[in-house]
């Protein structure tokens, strides 16, 4: 298993075909920022270069499945390109794994290497959230074994833009089971991310929003 912060080295021959520069891998990296994962990379210079394919994996580092696509700036004056994706499907918990390939004009290709980021557990046992799709009222469950100073939930876009916050305003939170309804008839139809926050632990759960 790789752990994050270990590299798994890419495989990259060099080969010059049909005059396309050789790709220099400058640096690929990743981590957790609240809501997402950042991944950013580097080339040494990409003028040759098509886009880049973004590949994640989760848990089974075998499982890689394209997420994104970014096209090549191709700055010929330009040294260092440097390039970021931000991931906010990262719901569950446990060790995401990110990989970059690049594809050339004349269709040839690199893999970078693997990078890896743990989102932790952190809330998840101690939330419900449900029905999931929802039309109408959405029930949540908080079971708390202790006292809570800041209770703040916040919906999300898949695009991680900000829909609605403080969804959980002006509640009362007391030890042991607590359950809370939002009204969500006013919410556009679609997939979202709701972000739970309990003091210093924050926890994210896809919302489905459905209209009937």
């Amino acid at each position: 298993q790789v752990l994050p912060g270990d590299e798994i080295q890419h495989v990259d021959a060099g080969i010059n075909l049909l005059g396309v520069l050789a790709i220099e891998w400058n640096d690929v990296r990743a981590e957790n920022i609240d809501n997402h994962n950042l991944v950013e990379w580097s080339i040494e210079s990409d003028v040759d270069v098509s886009h880049y394919t973004i590949e994640r994996a989760y848990e089974d580092i075998s499982d890689f499945n394209v997420i994104a696509k970014v096209l090549s700036d191709r700055d010929e004056e330009q040294g260092v390109s440097h390039y970021d994706y931000k991931d906010f499907d990262i719901i569950d918990p446990g060790f995401y794994y990110y990989r970059i390939v690049q594809t050339d004009i004349n269709g040839g290709s690199t893999t970078s290497k693997v990078v890896s980021v743990e989102v932790s557990q952190g809330l998840s046992n101690k939330i419900k959230m449900y029905p999931n799709p929802v039309s109408s009222e959405l029930i949540v469950e908080l079971d708390i074994d202790q006292e809570i100073e800041d209770l703040n939930v916040q919906l999300y876009d898949k695009l991680g833009r900000l829909v609605k916050s403080n969804l959980l305003s002006n509640q009362n939170v007391n030890t042991g089971r607590n359950k809370f309804k939002i009204e969500v008839t006013d919410i556009p139809e679609g997939m979202y991310n709701v972000k739970i926050n309990i003091d210093n632990e924050v926890l994210f759960k896809k919302l489905i929003v459905i209209k009937e």
